[in-house]
C-alpha cells in the first residue's frame, strides 16, 4: 500500500485489535456519561432500551414509568447496562457493559438525582445493583 491509499483510507493503513478495559477505566466512563442501554428478556425476546442514568461508583439509577418495560415490578430482574464511544473516522471506540439486578426503590432517599428527558407523572426509580463490570477497547496495535 502507498502512503496516499494509507491517508484516503486510514482502516486499511492501521491493524486493530480488542483490549480489555479495566474496572475503574470502567467506572470512570459510567460516570462521565449520563445515556446508555438497558437491555433484559422481556417475554422470552431479548430488549434493549436507551435511558438516562446515573452511577454512583458502585451501582447504576435511572427513572420509567411505574408498570412500563424497564420496571421489574416488585421483582428483582436481570439487566445489562451498557454505554460506548465511537470515532468513526478512525474506527476507533469503546464499550462498557455492567450485569446486575434490577430492582424499583420505593423510598429513594438518598439516590442521586436523575434527570430523564422524559418525565411521566408515575416513575419510579430502579436501582441496578453491580454483579459484574467488564470494558472493551479498539486500539491499533
Amino acid at each position: 500500500m502507498t502512503l496516499d491509499q494509507a491517508a484516503r483510507d486510514p482502516w486499511r493503513a492501521k491493524v486493530r485489535t480488542l483490549t480489555g478495559i479495566g474496572t475503574s477505566e470502567c467506572r470512570r466512563l459510567l460516570a462521565a456519561a449520563s445515556t446508555g442501554r438497558v437491555g433484559m428478556v422481556h417475554d422470552g425476546a431479548p430488549v434493549v432500551v436507551p435511558v438516562q442514568y446515573v452511577f454512583d461508583g458502585r451501582d447504576v439509577f435511572y427513572r420509567t414509568r411505574r408498570g412500563g418495560l424497564l420496571d421489574p415490578g416488585p421483582d428483582h430482574r436481570d439487566v445489562a447496562v451498557e454505554i460506548d464511544g465511537t470515532d468513526t473516522l478512525y474506527h476507533l471506540g469503546w464499550s462498557v457493559l455492567l450485569r446486575g439486578i434490577a430492582q424499583r426503590i420505593e423510598q429513594p432517599a438518598g439516590v442521586p438525582v436523575i434527570r430523564p428527558w422524559i418525565r411521566h407523572p408515575e416513575s419510579c426509580t430502579i436501582h441496578v445493583a453491580t454483579r459484574s463490570l467488564t470494558g472493551r477497547r479498539i486500539v491499533d496495535r
